[in-house]
This record gives C-alpha cells, sequence and structure tokens, in this order.
C-alpha cells in the first residue's frame, strides 16, 4: 500500500506507478495507491500508461478529494510542454459530510484515455478557484478549510456506512464505472 497527503499525496502517485511497473518478483502486486488531496502529476501520456498498469492488474488506486478543496485543481498545465494535467485511478469524490461519489476517467474501446473535453478542469467554477477556498485569519494568515486532514477525516467518518459496503477491487470489476479499462466478462 502506498499513501500520502497533499505534495506528498502527488509523491506517492509516482512512486505506485514506478512500483507497480517493476517485476512482480520485486514488488507485490498489485499496488494500491490511496491518495487524499493530490494535486495532478501527469499529462494524458502518464494517464495511458497508469491505466495500462491497472488494466494488467498491477496498479489500484484510489484518490479521495474533498469538494471545494483547491489543491486537487492545480496544476493546470505543464510548464514546459503545456499539456493539461490529469488525474489517475478511481476518484472518491467527498461532496459533503454525508455524501460522496465514485468516478473514473473515461476509456475508450482502443484502452486509451478520452478525455474529450480537456479543458473541462481548467474552468471548474469560482467556488473551486484557490482565492474562493481560501479564508484570511488575522490578516495575511491563509487557511484552506476544504484541504486539512481534519476536514478528510471528518468527511470519511461521515461516511463510513457507505465506504465500507464498497471494495476497489470490486470497482475495478465494474464495467459501467471505469468502462474499456476492463475485458467484457
Amino acid at each position: 500500500y502506498v499513501t500520502g497527503y497533499s505534495a506528498g499525496a502527488a509523491i506517492a502517485t509516482l512512486f505506485a506507478f514506478e512500483s507497480a511497473a517493476q517485476p512482480d518478483s520485486r514488488v507485490p502486486k498489485p499496488v494500491t495507491l490511496v491518495s487524499f488531496g493530490s494535486s495532478a502529476v501527469g499529462d494524458e501520456d502518464f494517464l495511458n500508461s497508469f491505466q495500462y498498469l491497472e488494466r494488467l492488474g498491477k496498479l489500484r488506486a484510489v484518490r479521495v478529494v474533498n469538494r471545494k478543496d483547491p489543491i486537487p485543481l492545480y496544476p493546470k498545465v505543464s510548464s514546459t510542454s503545456f499539456s493539461p494535467f490529469i488525474h489517475t485511478g478511481m476518484t472518491l469524490k467527498l461532496n459533503s459530510k454525508d455524501d460522496c461519489a465514485m468516478s473514473y476517467p473515461a476509456v475508450s474501446a482502443d484502452g486509451t484515455s478520452c478525455n474529450t473535453d480537456v479543458f473541462h478542469g481548467l474552468v471548474d467554477g469560482w467556488d473551486q478557484m484557490l482565492l474562493a477556498a481560501c479564508q484570511c485569519e488575522g490578516g495575511m494568515n491563509t487557511t484552506m478549510p476544504e484541504h486539512t486532514l481534519r476536514e478528510y477525516n471528518l468527511r470519511l467518518l461521515l461516511n463510513r456506512p457507505a465506504l465500507e459496503a464498497i471494495s476497489l477491487h470490486d470497482l475495478y470489476a465494474k464495467r459501467a464505472l471505469v468502462g474499456n479499462l476492463v475485458p467484457e466478462v
């Protein structure tokens, strides 16, 4: 298992990907990643490579995000190639203190990601903007209440009954959720 929070979650994503690509004799599979409040770490090529390892059953990932947490919205594009950054794995979005939703990036019939709306993440509404999500306390001190570990923990605890009823393994087997990532049975 690999886990991380915020910048540590982005590093954990890269580590899980690299570990899953190692020979099975060196690293037991599947490598399971659980990240919290991660920024995006790769472009579409990285997403396709990540999904290839998922398709082979070598990698399983769930990315937990709080609604209105601004950190998972950044960075939008690479500073060198200007390619849009895209999130990988399952997304467990904790919409409110008692509501959550699971999603997965679309996968086309040829097994590659199909981001028909590349700019969807570039404009995600004012309530998700970094400045709108920040609160000033005592002058220049700025906080992001939706990005704190305390808030992640609270929302997970309030969603515990629903979350205990599902498993990551079962979610990866649901074609309605992961599309063409898994073969038809």
